[in-house]
C-alpha cells in the first residue's frame, strides 16, 4: 500500500531553496560590513585630513617668516607697484629653509611654490604659495618699517600693535599738557611770593647785591654716526663625494640623498636595478653603492657694521640687512 511517508522519502535534497537562502545570506553579511565601514572610515579620513592640514600649515607659516626675515628696505621693490618673486628653490639655496615634505614625506614643489613681494606704496604686500603633491594654497599679508619692528627692520603688520601705540601717545600728550599747565600755576605762585618779598623789602629800606654769576656754555657734543649692518652668508664647503663599489642589494638598503647645504649628511646611498638572467630564468637584481663625504667648513653668516656703501665690505660679497645703530 502507498503511503505519504513513503513519498516523501523519495524527495530529492532541496538544492534551489538551500541556494537561494546562502545567497540572501551572503549578500546581507556584505551590506551590514558595508554600513559598518561607512561609519568607521570617515573618522579616520577626518584624522588624516586633519593632519595633512596641519604639516601644511606649518610649512606655510615658515616659508612667511623666512621670506619676512630675508627682506630689507634695501631687497625691497623700491618703486610702486613694482614686484619680485623668488621661488622655493631660490629659498633653499639662498640658506633660508630646508627643503619641505609633506606627511607622506614627499617633497614639495621647489618651483611652483614661491614667495611674491609688491610695494603698495607706505607698505608692501606679501603673497606665499606652496603647493605639496595636490594640495596648493596661499596667505596674504602686509609688511614694512612700521614702528614697532625691532631695530628699525621689516616686519609683519599688526593692528594690535598700532593700535596700542596710538592710545599711547594720546596719553603722553594729555600728560604733557596737565604738567605745563601746573608748571604755570607754580611759575605765577613763585611770582607772588617774590611780589611780597620785594614789597617787604622796600617798606624796611633794605637792598641786597647780588653778584651775578657767570655761565659757561658747554660745547655740544658732535653726534654719533649712523652704522649700517652687513651680512655675508657664507655656504659649508664640503669633499667630493667618494663612491663604494656596486654590491648586490641583499641587506635590503633604501635609496637616500643629502642635501648639498646639509652639514649634518656626510653619506648617501645609491641603488640600480638592471635585469639579469641567472640559470635559465630573467630577474631583476639591485645593486647598491655607498657615498661619503668629508665636511670642510661649515660655513654661516658673518655681521660687520660699518659706514653707509662701504665699497670694501660690498665688493668682499657683504650685503646690507637694514639694520642700523648710533655709533
Amino acid at each position: 500500500m502507498y503511503t505519504e511517508d513513503d513519498n516523501f522519502e523519495k524527495r530529492p535534497f532541496p538544492w534551489r531553496d538551500f541556494l537561494l537562502k546562502l545567497a540572501i545570506v551572503i549578500v546581507f553579511v556584505f551590506l551590514l560590513v558595508w554600513i559598518i565601514s561607512k561609519f568607521v572610515s570617515p573618522k579616520e579620513k577626518v584624522e588624516d585630513t586633519t593632519t595633512t592640514n596641519q604639516v601644511f600649515s606649518e610649512n606655510l607659516e615658515r616659508m612667511k617668516e623666512a621670506a619676512i626675515d630675508y627682506y630689507t628696505q634695501d631687497t625691497l621693490p623700491q618703486t610702486q607697484d613694482e614686484s619680485q618673486t623668488m621661488t622655493l628653490r631660490e629659498m633653499i639655496n639662498k640658506n633660508l629653509l630646508i627643503p619641505f615634505v609633506d606627511e607622506n614625506g614627499k617633497a614639495c614643489s621647489v618651483d611652483d611654490s614661491y614667495v611674491t613681494v609688491t610695494n603698495e606704496g607706505e607698505e608692501y604686500l606679501l603673497k606665499v604659495n606652496l603647493k605639496c603633491s595636490e594640495q596648493e594654497d596661499y596667505l596674504l599679508t602686509h609688511i614694512g618699517n612700521y614702528s614697532y619692528c625691532e631695530n628699525g627692520g621689516i616686519c609683519e603688520k599688526n593692528d594690535d600693535l598700532a593700535t596700542n601705540e596710538t592710545t599711547e601717545g594720546q596719553i603722553d600728550s594729555s600728560s604733557i599738557a596737565n604738567t605745563s599747565v601746573g608748571d604755570n600755576r607754580s611759575s605765577n605762585a613763585s611770582s607772588g611770593e617774590n611780589s611780597q618779598s620785594n614789597t617787604s623789602a622796600s617798606g624796611n629800606q633794605t637792598s641786597v647785591n647780588v653778584a651775578p654769576q657767570e655761565v659757561t656754555e658747554q660745547p655740544a657734543s658732535p653726534p654719533a654716526p649712523t652704522l649700517y649692518e652687513y651680512a655675508k652668508v657664507e655656504a659649508p664647503t664640503f669633499t667630493n663625494w667618494q663612491w663604494s663599489a656596486w654590491q648586490m642589494n641583499d641587506k635590503g638598503l633604501q635609496e637616500s640623498r643629502c642635501n648639498n647645504q646639509d652639514t649634518s649628511c656626510l653619506q648617501q646611498v645609491q641603488l640600480l636595478t638592471r635585469k639579469e638572467v641567472i640559470g635559465n630564468k630573467a630577474a631583476y637584481v639591485t645593486y647598491y653603492s655607498i657615498g661619503t663625504r668629508q665636511l670642510l667648513s661649515q660655513g654661516g653668516t658673518t655681521i660687520k657694521w660699518s659706514t653707509y656703501n662701504d665699497q670694501s665690505l660690498l665688493s668682499a660679497g657683504y650685503t646690507y640687512t637694514g639694520n642700523e645703530k648710533q655709533g
